[in-house]
């Protein structure tokens, strides 16, 4: 399949989208001005959002990794084999990592958000009274690995060990810091059961889910439903 270049992307952004109005209000009554049924809907989406309001749960899980916080490899090929450097051996480790959370929890495939805390080693140029600052995140680094690196193995690593896929981040946050302790802490909030219909059908449909739905390495759930 032939790659679409970006001014091919803008041309149909541009003719999808003629008219773009900034405001969710205003672009909602568009939108509900030309629905069949709208009062239909609109009850819909007033009792679904009671529903959430009062049903809603959330978990949170911590992890903290004790180690030099790592980014992804560059990918390699070698005999026309492209792979990931040291991608299986990150994977054992955070199963080992997250075992006794796994003992309770199921592969987690509802919208989540994840927070990413890494402490990089401590410069030994670095002057006392910075250390200080340094250590109570009153000054924040400049340094590799980069931010979206970090985030993208880290990411990775958990991926078919604590949840299903990454895109169930819906919201995400790597803060780096200088610290006399390298390591990695990492914070998962997700949602306890899909609320929405789309999401909910889409999962179900997806070939790995339903495979891990038949070995029960997953628990698919709705909200609303006991």
């Amino acid at each position: 399949m032939k790659i679409k270049t970006r001014k091919q992307k803008l041309l149909e952004y541009n003719e999808h989208y003629p008219v773009r109005d900034p405001e969710a209000i205003s672009r909602l009554e568009t939108y509900i001005h030309n629905l069949k049924n709208a009062e239909k809907w609109i009850r819909k989406a007033a009792k679904k959002a009671l529903l959430i309001e009062e049903k809603r749960e959330y978990r949170t899980i911590h992890i903290t990794l004790y180690e030099y916080p790592m980014k992804t490899d560059r990918p390699r090929t070698v005999n026309g084999h492209t792979f990931s450097p040291n991608a299986a051996e990150n994977k054992q480790y955070m199963k080992k990592a997250v075992a006794s959370i796994k003992k309770t929890v199921s592969l987690i495939n509802t919208p989540a958000s994840i927070v990413i805390d890494a402490y990089m080693e401590m410069p030994a140029q670095v002057s006392p009274d910075e250390v200080i600052l340094f250590e109570t995140k009153r000054l924040s680094p400049i340094d590799k690995p980069d931010y979206d690196n970090i985030g993208k193995c880290y990411t990775d690593m958990l991926t078919d060990v604590l949840i299903t896929d990454d895109d169930i981040f819906s919201h995400g946050e790597i803060n780096k810091w200088y610290s006399l302790l390298p390591r990695v802490k990492i914070t998962i909030r997700y949602q306890t059961k899909h609320d929405s219909n789309y999401v909910f059908k889409k999962l179900r449909n997806r070939k790995s889910i339903r495979e891990a739905l038949e070995n029960g390495t997953v628990k698919l759930e709705k909200l609303g439903e006991e």
